[in-house]
């Protein structure tokens, strides 16, 4: 080693002598070497280390020259020193090429040599150079030193191309594998260059076979290479379904040719190792049909090995196999023990086969497969039917010779077909064609009672009588259901021709009660005595009774006479009631029944008298004796039946009915009802004369009967009254009528518009009562008392006032009325008023009818027979004279006021008599009332002044009226102010007189009301025009500029020109009506209040009010100064506070630069202070890295020996778990097959056991068939022998086993299934001694028969010998 270090050093000496000798300043530069020197840069190293790896020296040199220093890393190391940065003068060092030149030309050891001291970027680098190179035994060493292969992409790939398996092994085996898509990508390449062992090596090292969709397993399943992709599927990662599903559909049509060869084992693969989705549920489902539509046999093996075809898809491939007579395909099908669906489906379709034999075979198969009960039930229907549509049957049926008879023989022992199924169609089929045979095998199947049922009406339209009853027979010997016998009987008796014999054969079973006993509706509808009495003989429930009693009313009455007859005992009283209702209410009751009926205890009463109400509704005098002959009064019942009689019609009010009315009275009949035909009566036979000895014996009746003439408030004697029958109207009020019926019937006489005459005679009726007078205060509901009713109606008729007066009617009475209307309440000062009813006296009601209705006569004869002519109504203080006075009867005034009326009267409105009349402008009246002393200044001449009412108003201002009166009636105005304000002007002329008469009595123009002069209250008028005309040209041209004439509203004051300009007037304004101010001298004034502000528009100003404005305008200028002022000081200030803010922003300003200046001065200063510590920091920090650097490189040293030990022992054990792991996977293989292999050989072998097992049984069966027929008599014979001997032998073992319940618990258990193990011993030996003695018999030999089925006849079962 001393010799190459020796070595290394001159070769390094020798390079820096020439590197001198080329670069004569070098010794310039580098004065701390020389030539002698042995301190060596690693730069200088590496450049000799690079020249000894060109030459490929020895191995000693390149370790001598590592150990001098040499870098194999880089050629210049990266400068990361501070002061290096500061300088410009960092880089990232140089990569030193000495591990790629030894990897490219030098010996294994010199690589792993260098590789030792590589770091893993350089490891990686190499690899690819190794790899080209193609020396094995560098490229391992690159790879157990760390190299990673997972970037080389296409060397691995073009290394599996090429099929080196080496170079593939060797990648593969270092400490870091290629990537997984490599592995993955490689495997798709060695499958295709069909390289089972690079395939093997890939998937050892999980090379995933899902990759790029199953790109590998795919082409390994196109290739057909078993070995291949059995490989593929077994690796470490398996492939998941989808992918073998996808897979196994690229084997379709594969499969499906003439030779499927290596691909059914591939498919085999596939499907053990889990393929599932859409093309492996296809080739189960599709594929299955297909394969067994073709025969192909091993197909539907594999298929079925890993399962059965799912839904239908299973019943479509035993269709196939049956249609295709496929039986070894179909036999396997079966081996998959297919659902009950499928069987059911398979075995109707067996039934269409045509070939008989292998029809029955294929049911036995299907059958022996466990299609049982639903399976079968629906082909046993189909081959019945196949027996009856098949004429030529005929005795084969008979002898059981027929295949379709033995597949039915099949289906109902073996295959244990429900004769239940479909409501026992089956048997529906072979009654209904006769097939008594049949018949008797499906009832020994026990079929229910629904099925027999349903058979029975086939049975009974047999049209041969012998077959018919003995299918009869046979279906009702057993326990059928009601509901069907019931049906049976019923139809029988709906037939034409009825069996006797037939009928007490149903009747053993059947009930005559079934559906409430609805054979006796055609029993009696097709009456024969003989069938009915043998009905008869079963008791009859309830509602049967009635189902009887209903039909039988419906019938004949000769047919119904001897129902009745021979049923009447068994009747209840229910069924006699209805019976008795029904009879009644026919159109022609039957007398003779309903006295049959009554006698057995019928009820004329029931559902509350129905039947009486009936025979008095129709009036029927002989059938209402009949049924009430024995009866006690009922006042209910009778009542109602008297109310129907008069809610029908009136045709009973006559003679004829009148002793039916009165039995009705008779049993109680009283009350309303009575009431009512009372008043049915008087309206009936009112004012007819013909008819009056019935009306006196009809209210005599009804009256002694309990009838009140008094009934809704004396209805009677009002229609009497109405009517106007006096003599009716006198019998009524004499039979108990009280004052409120006679007031009642007085009121309606008075309304019915009789003439005069005629009720002079009503009101005459009255004074006849013998009892007492009405009391004619009385009234009807919202009816006013009589005498306001003959007011109204005969409102001339003094003579007939005079008549109530005398039968007593009060003068005094009062009735509700509204006094005033709103017309006329409004016309006064409080027109707000409210309005409402108020009582009022006759003679209060009398003058307030509307046009004088009410004759002055007749009120003259209310005044003199004392009517209060001081009457004074509550509200309105309403008397007569006001109400005379408003409406202008003048003789009404007279009479009043001679009958002492106050002439001071007013009403609530304080208006008087005179006020009305001098409103109307009546002179007449107004001179009666001043001359009768009439207050003055009540508003009258206002009244009169509005109306222009001339004479009126003379009278009135010459009685002492006086025209400037301000009148609380009128507002407050005067009488010029009214005339004004309300006065519409028709006649200027009569206007102008009316306004001199006012002005020739001082009425005054000047005089304000509410703050308005007469002028004002014109141009108010709604007719204000014509009417401020006629003022200004007669009067109010003298004061219209005066001071006194001008309005205030609010503040403002408007004369009267500027109170229509500014449009506050409450007349319609005009241009003309200013103009007609203007054309008068009217001035222009519109001015504010003193001390207001006064409008842009004021004119008219007064003096005091011109000066306060000159004031106020010196004042506002004075303020308006001042305020200028002001204004003025404000903005001084405001100049002299911003010059202030400027200064003070600019001292800021600078004080901010100077702080400025002096931070960068002090950072400047702590930046040297900072560059000159790093500067020591830096040269500190070189002499410690030059210190770590050494360190460094031990440490290197150590460690690299430590990884190559931890890597070899790494290694050693890698190798030997991978070993492991192989073997632990042979192992596991190799069981795997072991037990595949097991598994197939057993299902090879059960399946050939199996199909010898039903050979023989076939065999067997087929030897049996012939020897059936002659079995049946002996085996009926031996099998009642053979009960007799079971009974005796439970009779025994009861014995018995009483006797061992004493012993322990566990003994008794033991004893008892010994018992029982013994029992079956004994069945089975006697039955199979019996059995092998009938057969011995039958042969005729003593051979003995082979163990197997012994078959019964056609209608015997199979029977077993058993061990």
């Amino acid at each position: 080693m001393d010799l190459e270090t020796a070595k290394a050093k001159r070769l390094l000496l020798a390079r820096r002598a020439l590197q001198n000798g080329d670069q004569p300043l070098a010794c310039l530069c580098s004065p701390f070497h020389s030539e002698s020197d042995d301190s060596f840069t690693y730069q200088e190293v590496n450049q000799v280390l690079s020249q000894v790896v060109d030459r490929d020296e020895s191995l000693g040199l390149v370790k001598a020259l590592l150990a001098l220093g040499a870098d194999v890393n880089f050629s210049q190391r990266s400068t990361s020193g501070v002061w290096s940065k500061i300088i410009g003068r960092h880089h990232d060092g140089h990569r030193s090429d000495v591990l790629l030149k030894a990897t490219s030309k030098c010996r294994p050891d010199i690589v792993n040599l260098l590789a030792g001291r590589a770091d893993q970027e350089n490891l990686d680098s190499v690899l690819h150079t190794a790899i080209v190179r193609g020396d094995l035994a560098v490229l391992k060493t690159l790879l157990d030193h760390g190299a990673n292969p997972a970037q080389l992409h296409s060397d691995f790939q073009n290394a599996v191309l090429q099929n080196q398996f080496d170079i593939v092994q060797a990648l593969l085996s270092g400490h870091r594998l290629p990537c997984l898509a490599c592995r993955s990508s490689g495997l798709q390449l060695a499958v295709a260059n069909r390289s089972l062992d690079v395939t093997k090596l890939l998937l050892k090292y999980w090379a995933d076979v899902n990759h790029d969709d199953a790109i590998a397993l795919l082409g390994g399943v196109e290739s057909f290479d078993p070995v291949l992709v059995k490989a593929l599927i077994s690796g470490p990662v398996r492939p998941s379904p989808r992918t073998l599903d996808i897979a196994v559909g690229r084997l379709r049509d594969a499969i499906n040719s003439e030779d499927p060869g290596p691909a059914q084992e591939i498919l085999e693969l596939c499907l053990s190792a889990g393929a599932a989705g859409p093309e492996t549920t296809r080739l189960s489902t599709e594929g299955m049909v297909d394969a067994v539509k073709h025969g192909r046999v091993q197909l539907v093996d594999t298929l079925l090995r890993f399962g059965k075809p799912p839904g239908h898809y299973e019943a479509v491939a035993l269709l196939e196999a049956i249609r295709g007579e496929k039986i070894d395909i179909f036999m396997k099908l079966l081996g998959s023990a297919p659902s009950q669906t499928s069987l059911t489906i398979a075995i109707s379709e067996t039934i269409k086969v045509k070939d008989t034999h292998l029809r029955h075979e294929l049911a036995r198969l299907l059958i022996e497969a466990g299609a049982q009960g639903q399976c079968t039930s629906q082909a046993l229907i189909k081959v019945t039917k196949r027996i009856i549509s098949d004429t030529t049957h005929g005795d084969k049926v008979i002898r059981g010779e027929d295949a379709d008879t033995k597949l039915f023989n099949l289906l109902l022992d073996k295959g244990k077909a429900d004769v239940d199924h479909g409501q026992g169609e089956a048997l529906q089929l072979v009654t209904g064609a006769s097939c008594t045979e049949l018949a008797e095998l499906i009832v020994s199947k026990n079929p229910s009672p629904a099925s027999l049922g349903a058979a029975l009406p086939w049975a009974l339209k047999i049209p041969d009588e012998n077959k018919r009853r003995f299918l009869v027979g046979l279906l009702i010997q057993d326990h059928i259901s009601d509901e069907a016998s019931g049906t049976a009987l019923v139809e029988l008796f709906q037939s034409q021709s009825r069996d006797l014999n037939i009928i007490e054969l149903v009747l053993k079973r059947a009930s005559v009660n079934y559906n409430n006993g609805e054979v006796f509706v055609f029993a009696i509808r097709r009456f024969e005595l003989a069938h009915f009495r043998l009905l008869l003989g079963q008791a009859l429930e309830y509602t049967t009774l009635f189902t009887v009693v209903l039909e039988a009313l419906q019938a004949p009455r000769p047919v119904r006479e001897i129902v009745f007859g021979e049923i009447l005992r068994q009747l209840q009283p229910d069924h006699l009631n209805n019976a008795l209702k029904h009879v009644v209410l026919e159109p022609d009751p039957d007398l003779g029944l309903i006295s049959v009926l009554l006698g057995a205890g019928a009820d004329p009463t029931y559902e509350d008298g129905i039947c009486i109400k009936n025979a008095a509704y129709n009036l029927d005098r002989s059938l209402l004796d009949a049924l009430s002959e024995n009866l006690r009064p009922n006042e209910v019942m009778f009542s109602e039946a008297l109310a129907g009689i008069i809610g029908r019609d009136r045709q009973w009010i006559a003679l004829e009915h009148v002793e039916t009315i009165r039995l009705l009275l008779r049993y109680g009949a009283s009350g309303l009802a009575v009431d009512k035909a009372l008043l049915e009566v008087v309206d009936r036979l009112a004012c007819h004369e013909s008819n009056i000895d019935l009306a006196d014996t009809l209210l005599n009746m009804f009256v002694d009967g309990g009838a009140d003439v008094n009934h809704e408030n004396g209805k009677c004697a009002r229609v009497a009254a109405g009517r106007g029958d006096p003599s009716l109207l006198s019998r009524i009020l004499n039979l108990g009528a009280t004052t409120m019926t006679a007031a009642a019937a007085l009121s309606i006489a008075i309304t019915s518009g009789h003439d005069e005459s005629r009720l002079m005679q009503i009101l005459g009726a009255f004074v006849d009562i013998r009892h007492t007078l009405p009391d004619l205060t009385l009234s009807l509901p919202g009816m006013p008392p009589p005498m306001f009713l003959c007011l109204k109606s005969y409102c001339d008729s003094a003579s007939l006032v005079e008549k109530l007066i005398s039968l007593g009617c009060h003068l005094e009475s009062t009735i509700p009325s509204l006094v005033y209307s709103r017309e006329i309440v409004s016309g006064g000062e409080d027109g707000a008023a409210d309005l409402e009813m108020e009582p009022v006296s006759v003679l209060v009601w009398a003058l307030l009818q509307p046009n004088n209705m009410i004759s002055s006569r007749v009120i003259d004869a209310l005044i003199h027979h004392g009517a209060n002519v001081s009457y004074t109504t509550p509200v309105s203080r309403v008397t007569p004279l006001l109400l005379a006075a408003r409406s202008g009867r003048l003789e009404v005034v007279q009479s009043l006021l001679q009958s002492g009326a106050k002439i001071s009267a007013r009403d609530a409105l304080g208006r008087s008599a005179l006020f009305f009349a001098a409103g109307r402008g009546d002179a007449d009246l107004v001179a009666l009332l001043i001359k009768s002393k009439a207050c003055a200044n009540d508003g009258s001449l206002h009244e009169a002044s509005r109306g222009f009412y001339l004479q009126a108003m003379r009278l009135l201002i010459e009685s002492g009226h006086d025209p400037n009166y301000r009148s609380t009636k009128h507002e407050g105005r005067t009488a010029l102010g009214e005339m004004a304000r309300m006065a519409t002007i028709d006649d200027i002329t009569v206007a102008e007189e009316a306004l001199d008469i006012l002005c020739a009595a001082d009425a005054s123009p000047l005089l304000t009301v509410h703050g308005k002069t007469v002028i004002f209250l014109a141009l108010d008028n709604q007719n204000n025009e014509p009417m401020t005309r006629m003022l200004l040209d007669r009067v109010l041209y003298r004061t219209l500029n005066s001071q006194e004439n001008i309005f205030q509203q609010g503040v403002y004051w408007f004369s009267p020109t500027m109170y229509v300009c500014k449009g506050i007037l409450l007349g319609p304004q005009s241009r003309d009506l200013v103009q007609v101010l203007r054309d008068h001298g009217g001035e222009d004034r519109f001015y504010a209040s003193l001390e207001e502000t006064q409008p842009p528009d004021a004119v008219g100003l007064p003096e005091e009010i011109l000066e306060f404005e000159r004031e106020r305008r010196a004042r506002d200028r004075q303020i308006k100064q001042q305020e200028e002022e002001h204004a003025n000081e404000l903005r001084r200030e405001m100049e002299k506070a911003q010059n202030v803010g400027h200064i003070r922003e600019e001292l800021t300003q600078q004080q901010l630069r100077h702080r400025g200046l002096e931070h960068k001065q002090s950072i400047t200063m702590d930046v040297e202070k900072h560059y000159n510590n790093a500067h020591i920091k830096i040269s500190e920090a070189d002499v410690d890295s030059g210190v770590r650097w050494l360190r460094h490189n031990d440490d290197l040293s150590m460690t690299s020996e430590m990884r190559v030990a931890d890597m070899e022992f790494r290694q050693r054990a890698y190798r030997q778990k991978v070993a492991e792991i192989a073997e632990s996977e042979r192992l596991a293989h190799a069981i795997r097959d072991h037990r595949h292999h097991q598994t197939i050989q057993h299902r090879q072998g059960s399946h050939r056991q199996q199909w010898t097992e039903k050979e023989n049984l076939n065999r067997q069966q087929l030897a049996f068939e012939g020897r059936r027929q002659g079995q049946d008599f002996a085996y009926a014979r031996g099998k009642n022998q053979l009960k007799r001997e079971l009974m005796y032998d439970e009779d025994r073992m009861a014995a018995e086993r009483q006797m061992r319940e004493k012993l322990h618990g566990h003994q008794r258990h033991q004893m008892h299934m010994t018992e029982l193990t013994t029992q079956r011993g004994n069945i089975i030996g006697q039955v199979n001694l019996e059995e092998l003695r009938r057969w011995q018999a039958s042969q005729g030999q003593g051979q003995a028969p082979s163990q197997g089925h012994i078959g019964g006849g056609p209608q015997g079962p199979r029977v077993r010998l058993l061990n």
